[in-house]
């Protein structure tokens, strides 16, 4: 016990350095973490604009590509 009051003593002195390190370590461990998921739904989002950019691409590629106008000459 007496070791323990030892090391609460210590703790008491430097509670301000102890409080210091721990929000410095709990920043870096947010950043982290909201980076990660950042970078995440960055990639996500990145791969379905190059998705819909391909299918784009594949539409103007097509010459005569059917439109409303063809539809309706087609039913008749």
């Amino acid at each position: 016990m007496d070791q323990l009051k030892v090391i609460f003593n210590a703790a008491k002195k430097h509670h301000f350095w102890i409080l210091c390190v721990t929000i410095m370590l709990l920043t870096f461990v947010g950043w982290y973490l909201s980076t990660g998921k950042l970078a995440a739904a960055y990639d996500s989002r990145n791969k379905k604009l190059e998705d819909n950019e391909r299918t784009m691409e594949a539409v103007s590629r097509k010459v005569n590509h059917p439109n409303e106008n063809i539809r309706v000459e087609m039913d008749q």
